[in-house]
């Protein structure tokens, strides 16, 4: 099979699995009931590792609940007073006792990261970027000792063309020694036009995809870029394949 097409089964594997997780998501939820419908949106992401749930809300939390076996049990709620603008919970990822939370519109961006100790989701690093951006954490992936944080450009109108204005996908990579995430690299396309690089990352073992969309001109241009990296003998990260995607048909309400 070629990249290509392995990248769009890959996508529509992936579109498929989540109108099955939405559904079952749904049920879930309304079972969790929260008492207020209004703090859970479509927009947030949600992520299952175990016996682990996580949900994030509008009110920048993070509901965590725990299967026990015949029901969810609401555990924790993660908080994050910096700021109540921070969108934390925007994004969500885990891998085993690893809990990665974006919150894109806490300055330029932020991502915490969070380890389970003692049946509870701890805070043990905080993730920024100190460079001309904005949305960091808007996306997240992490698996094994890979992570992804996007950072689109989300309002191209606000912004020029200009390199600095694109959107970036940055990879961390963990630290055994220093118990931490450190940056590796950041990637981003030639193509200047594409200021929505990030809007969605997935990690997988030795490939990095990363999805270009922007939301607010899916009227003029419905079509969803995707990019797929390796890592070379090197350790320098290459595309090595593009596909673009019209996803307006792939809409299931």
């Amino acid at each position: 099979m070629s990249i290509r097409k392995y990248i769009l089964v890959m996508f529509l594997s992936f579109c498929s699995f989540a109108v099955l997780l939405a559904q079952d998501w749904n049920e879930f939820l309304f079972a969790y009931n929260t008492g207020n419908a209004t703090q859970l949106s479509a927009d947030y992401s949600v992520a299952i590792s175990g016996v682990y749930a996580f949900i994030g809300t509008t009110d920048n939390n993070v509901i965590v609940c725990k299967y026990d076996g015949n029901s969810w049990i609401h555990t924790q709620t993660i908080r994050n007073s910096t700021s109540k603008r921070s969108k934390f919970g925007k994004s969500v990822s885990v891998w085993n006792d690893v809990l990665v939370v974006g919150a894109p519109s806490e300055g330029s961006g932020a991502v915490y990261m969070y380890r389970l100790m003692h049946d509870t989701w701890t805070k043990f690093q905080k993730i920024t970027v100190n460079k001309p951006i904005t949305n960091f954490g808007y996306a997240v992936s992490i698996y094994n000792n890979m992570l992804a944080i996007g950072a689109p450009v989300i309002n191209p109108d606000t912004f020029t063309t200009l390199d600095v204005n694109k959107g970036r996908v940055f990879l961390y990579a963990y630290s055994k020694n220093e118990d931490n995430w450190e940056l590796e690299t950041s990637i981003m396309p030639s193509d200047a036009r594409q200021m929505g690089f990030g809007y969605a990352v997935a990690v997988l073992p030795n490939y990095v995809l990363v999805r270009s969309w922007l939301p607010e001109k899916q009227q003029e241009c419905p079509l969803s870029d995707f990019y797929l990296y390796t890592k070379n003998e090197h350790h320098y990260w290459r595309n090595i394949s593009y596909v673009s995607i019209d996803t307006t048909s792939l809409i299931v309400n």
